[in-house]
């Protein structure tokens, strides 16, 4: 595939630029967990950041199964993993390396926890990278952010797998399915097959995470050998909008319109956002745990399906060209989600001293220059001069094992 799909381009970088702005939201939501955090929180920042959570992972996902579908067709099973390998596993391990005890250093000094200098820190985390575990990450080794990257390398292994089993099914002519358009009802019964698929799993598992595993939160984080990381209740829905990806690439739903119905979508979405708002924001401190779970597991997938939905439909109709300076914006999404960590830490560390700017203030102006340098330093650095960056990378880091 080397026509650039460019409403799916353009959505890529809004989704990079909505986790940088998830991240930058930590901070000002008053609920803690978030090593920088401010005493105080800001409503309208913890409710745009409740949206964000919900449904901008999952779309990452179903974009990356449906742009891995027709490059492994094209590219075959051998240059496919070796494409991803560097593509992916490269900037993990790096990262791993340079950036998440760099965050780690970041917000110990932030939180006056600092007790090692630099060498001290990055060899603590080291050690508990390299010793595996299997369970909840608790205080073991979290890989942060990156958690991305290594479970979508494992879902692009599994691919793979059923490629080598069914390669036929990928093979498969599809020109008679341009003549099977999708009617209104599809889409209805679409919404309802996804969420059919991912609330009573959905559920499931966060009961069994409560009452066998015994957690305190009911969505935590697991470990796989520190290899895979991901939240237990949400690892269904990735590996399902990932699936949903391949299938729409595969099945061509795009094309036979499954999301052209806009205002449908617009109807559904607008609804579910509204709900899952309120629930989150408005619900949540008065309502019985019970049912607050109940309806969390099922206004967060109508949540995301529509998103889903409406991003397409709304993208392909009037967001398919080039944008942002002529879509080299777009080409970057990826080094942003790379590079978007330390700047995000940095800037929070910097703003904790400035108490009478508000937080909305501050949440948007970190937001604002977490993106902007992540993507000059993409555009200038890392995507012309990838060994260089690390170079740089490597640099820093033994710049401030020496001197700090």
């Amino acid at each position: 595939m080397n026509q650039t799909i460019w409403y799916f381009d353009n959505l890529r970088f809004l989704l990079a630029a909505f986790v940088v702005m998830w991240h930058a939201a930590n901070a000002y939501t008053g609920t803690g967990g978030w090593p920088i955090s401010e005493t105080e929180g800001s409503a309208f920042v913890y409710g745009f950041k409740t949206l964000l959570d919900a449904i901008t992972m999952p779309l990452f996902f179903y974009i990356s199964g449906y742009f891995a579908f027709p490059s492994l067709q094209k590219k075959g099973v051998r240059d496919f993993i070796k494409a991803k390998f560097w593509r992916i596993l490269v900037p993990w391990a790096l990262s791993l390396l340079l950036i998440v005890p760099f965050v780690e250093w970041v917000s110990r000094m932030a939180t006056g926890a600092l007790a090692q200098d630099y060498l001290g820190v990055w060899i603590w985390q080291m050690n508990r990278m390299l010793d595996p575990h299997l369970g909840f990450v608790g205080n073991g080794f979290y890989q942060r952010y990156m958690w991305f990257l290594s479970l979508l390398f494992g879902f692009y292994m599994l691919l793979v797998l059923v490629y080598k089993l069914s390669p036929s099914w990928f093979n498969t002519d599809r020109s008679e399915l341009l003549q099977l358009s999708f009617k209104k009802a599809r889409s209805y019964k679409f919404i309802v097959t996804v969420l059919g698929v991912t609330v009573l799993p959905m559920f499931v598992v966060i009961l069994l995470v409560l009452i066998i595993g015994k957690s305190s939160s009911p969505e935590p984080f697991i470990s796989v050998f520190n290899v895979f990381q991901f939240q237990s209740s949400r690892l269904l829905i990735y590996l399902t909008y990932f699936t949903l990806g391949i299938l729409t690439g595969r099945n061509l739903w795009i094309e036979r319109g499954l999301f052209n119905h806009r205002r449908l979508w617009t109807v559904v979405f607008t609804l579910s956002a509204s709900l899952y708002f309120v629930l989150m924001n408005v619900l949540a401190p008065i309502i019985p745990d019970e049912i607050f779970g109940m309806l969390f597991v099922l206004f967060i997938n109508l949540f995301i399906v529509s998103a889903l939905g409406i991003s397409i439909a709304l993208c392909k109709k009037y967001w398919d060209a080039p944008s942002f300076g002529n879509g080299v914006y777009a080409s970057h999404a990826f080094n942003i989600y790379i590079l978007h960590y330390v700047f995000v830490y940095l800037l929070q560390w910097w703003l904790l001293s400035f108490e009478s700017v508000p937080l909305v203030v501050k949440f948007l102006s970190v937001s604002v220059l977490a993106l902007s340098l992540s993507y000059f330093v993409s555009r200038y650095i890392m995507k012309p001069y990838p060994k260089r960056m690390v170079i740089i990378g490597v640099v820093i880091s033994l710049v401030l094992v020496f001197v700090v």
